[in-house]
């Protein structure tokens, strides 16, 4: 995707604090039988179309039938089910209606869709997306931000106006489902694999370093809070995010349709090109968070 030269960046002094959406559905949900019961009802006829391939797919992958706490083992399907729908369908419209959620919104579909993603193999290691906003905003390192929808990367670089390298710990693949986009490559010792990943709504991101990419995009190095606190951490994940980053794609060439969408909204922001901007936990909380995130040669 060419770059811009349209870009408009905000700066520290006009880009203000936008007030982060209602949330429709808690991180870490898990679907309750009456979501699931809603999710079958809206989704009609199509429902058990998706069900027969869920259920081809988890005779292939029994791992994937291992229950959440406080489900049973029907509520493996509809949760799939979920996920598959949001894969193939219009991703864009699910994330205007969790950036503008509808007073009588039913959230049932994003509660099985966030519920289904926790049963997904978990991806730790640099992904990558990016994005066309009309407004950059004024990304600076130390930033905490919360991203409101289901945003989507990949293993292998996005090229894009604005590109996002970023140390996960919570991506989800969702390869596994047979739903990815733009199929896996088989990846080579000079060429990562590249895979689709998502990560549930109101995912935080700290911000690591910000740089230009000629001629007038730029490139933002994020991390998940947890990934290591110390400022060596941060430093050795930097430098692994950027030789990844020039790595991912040899040639420059760009990803096919890549992860990115013209007029989408920034990573973290809305369409103002203002932040969400997150508070920092506590000693407390972060006490809670692995140290370090393992780095999985994708």
């Amino acid at each position: 995707m060419p770059v811009s030269s349209a870009l408009v960046f905000g700066t520290p002094a006009d880009d203000g604090r936008a007030s982060l959406p209602r949330a429709m559905v808690a991180r870490g949900h898990h679907s309750t039988a009456t979501e699931r019961e809603r999710l079958r009802a809206g989704l009609g006829a199509q429902f058990d179309v998706l069900a027969r391939e869920v259920t081809r797919v988890l005779a292939q992958h029994p791992g994937l039938r291992v229950p959440l706490p406080g489900t049973g083992p029907d509520a493996v399907v509809a949760d799939l089910v979920a996920v598959r729908a949001y894969a193939i369908g219009d991703r864009a419209a699910t994330a205007a209606v969790l950036r503008e959620p509808p007073v009588d919104g039913d959230p049932a579909f994003l509660a099985c869709l966030t519920s289904g993603l926790q049963r997904l193999p978990c991806l730790r290691g640099p992904v990558f997306a990016g994005a066309a906003p009309q407004r950059v905003p004024a990304y600076t390192p130390g930033d905490l931000l919360v991203e409101p929808t289901f945003l989507t990367a990949r293993t292998a670089r996005v090229h894009a106006p604005v590109e996002y390298a970023i140390c996960a710990s919570t991506a989800r693949l969702v390869g596994v489902l047979g739903v990815d986009r733009h199929p896996p490559s088989a990846g080579s010792a000079s060429r990562p694999r590249d895979e689709e990943v998502l990560f549930e709504t109101r995912t935080t991101f700290e911000v690591l370093d910000v740089e230009p990419l000629s001629p007038t995009g730029v490139r933002v190095y994020l991390r998940e809070p947890g990934t290591g606190r110390n400022p060596s951490t941060a430093d050795t994940l930097l430098h692994r995010l950027r030789t990844r980053a020039g790595a991912a794609v040899p040639g420059g060439a760009a990803v096919p349709g890549g992860a990115a969408r013209a007029g989408a909204a920034p990573l973290g922001g809305d369409g103002k090109g203002r932040l969400y901007r997150a508070r920092r936990p506590s000693t407390r909380e972060s006490s809670n968070i692995q140290p370090d995130a393992q780095w999985r040669q994708a």
